[in-house]
């Protein structure tokens, strides 16, 4: 539970931005139809996007990558889960 808390402590602290979880059956729905679609808006503050459990999500790190390299903007992405990442 320390990790969920802290990430969605830190997406509030910024003030701006957003937290997922691939547990949850809407945001599962988002990512796979279009997973640009839950990139916060262009804003003059930096957004937080934390993705809890997205290791779960088949080629996230292709994606997440993909999506991150086309942006215009700054955006900082905090990536959590309960195995291990490969990068």
């Amino acid at each position: 539970m320390w990790k969920n808390d802290s990430s969605k402590d830190a997406s509030k602290k910024r003030k701006w931005g957003s937290y997922y979880n691939w547990d949850e059956v809407e945001f599962l729905r988002q990512w796979t139809k279009n997973p640009k679609n839950i990139f916060p808006a262009k804003s003059k503050k930096t957004p937080l996007l934390v993705l809890d459990e997205i290791h779960k999500a088949r080629a996230w790190k292709r994606q997440l990558k993909g999506i991150f390299d086309t942006l215009e903007f700054p955006i900082d992405i905090l990536v959590t889960g309960s195995a291990r990442l490969n990068v």
